[in-house]
């Protein structure tokens, strides 16, 4: 159909300006034998149509997969199964066939993403099906039924780390439907503002067993570092920081860094520890007394509090 143009001949000799071109020229016009396709619910109709002014009415010979079905009207009403291939033609005429409709084949996905793909940066999707007519495109998440997209390309402009996970396109046309293979991206992100567990939860006695649990969500997994302030070298490593016997003396700002391949994130953490042999309160006051900066009250038992 599309050779059908306006041609001219044209021929050029060796003198000055001497090109000439035949006009108005001929005018070529190509018709065209075609399968039309309208679906219902349970059957598919397939009509037979053609461009040419055909007389009186003609009889058509319709095909599957290259065989004959048998001579029918221009209509004829089908139950589509997987590899159908249907084209048709008109009798005394049946070394021109018209092209073939059949669903979509060949399904393939396509994915472009940076060699390290980061929250921020895009990734461009494409769908590619061999079907007639055409196929409609749609494009879904796994376990997510919302359509992100009805073009054939689809592209997340800015990635989220919720956006790490399995896509896949639909392609369909009236004769059926296919689906592609699942396509995985994973989006990187340096870690989040850690979160700190303290055991024991409540007050911190010096000589007892505390553990700081460090955690923070990150791609990939974080590492973890944790250091005491006003001294320079880690205290520890991993999520875990664990003081067999605490003493007075260390407690503090405690702070957990949380890092990856992508960045780092830290928090701070104050450790109070409570001196040995003393209680929450007490009834009577006997006197008070300081000592390096601490000021106690001493009770009638003989035992302190801060």
């Amino acid at each position: 159909m599309s050779d059908s143009v306006n041609y001219k001949f044209r021929f050029i000799t060796n003198q000055p300006e001497g090109a000439l071109t035949g006009l108005p020229g001929v005018a070529l016009n190509v018709t065209d034998l075609r399968v039309k396709v309208r679906r219902s619910e349970t059957l598919t109709e397939l009509k037979c149509e053609s461009s040419c002014g055909l007389t009186n009415l003609p009889f058509y010979v319709w095909y599957n997969k290259g065989q004959v079905m048998g001579e029918k009207t221009a209509s004829v009403q089908v139950s589509v199964k997987k590899g159908d291939r249907y084209s048709c033609s008109v009798k005394g005429n049946t070394n021109y066939h018209s092209p073939s409709v059949y669903a979509p084949k060949l399904l393939s996905v396509m994915v472009r993403f940076p060699d390290e793909l980061t929250e921020g940066r895009s990734v461009m999707f494409k769908c590619n099906s061999e079907a007639n007519p055409a196929a409609k495109y749609t494009w879904k998440k796994e376990n997510n039924q919302t359509v992100l997209s009805q073009n054939q390309t689809f592209v997340l402009s800015s990635v989220l780390s919720v956006d790490s996970g399995q896509f896949y396109c639909t392609a369909e046309n009236d004769l059926g439907e296919r689906t592609s293979k699942r396509v995985y991206i994973d989006v990187k992100y340096a870690p989040r503002p850690p979160s700190v567990k303290v055991t024991p939860s409540s007050e911190i006695m010096e000589g007892s067993l505390l553990t700081l649990t460090c955690s923070s969500d990150a791609n990939p997994e974080a590492k973890y570092t944790w250091y005491k302030e006003r001294e320079d070298s880690p205290t520890a490593s991993g999520p875990n920081f664990t003081i067999s016997s605490i003493i007075y003396q260390q407690g503090g700002n405690y702070y957990c860094q949380a890092q990856n391949i992508i960045g780092s994130s830290g928090t701070v953490l104050n450790v109070k520890v409570v001196p040995g042999n003393v209680k929450s309160g007490c009834n009577y006051l006997v006197f008070c007394c300081k000592h390096k900066n601490i000021v106690f009250i001493v009770c009638q038992d003989y035992s302190c509090v801060i």
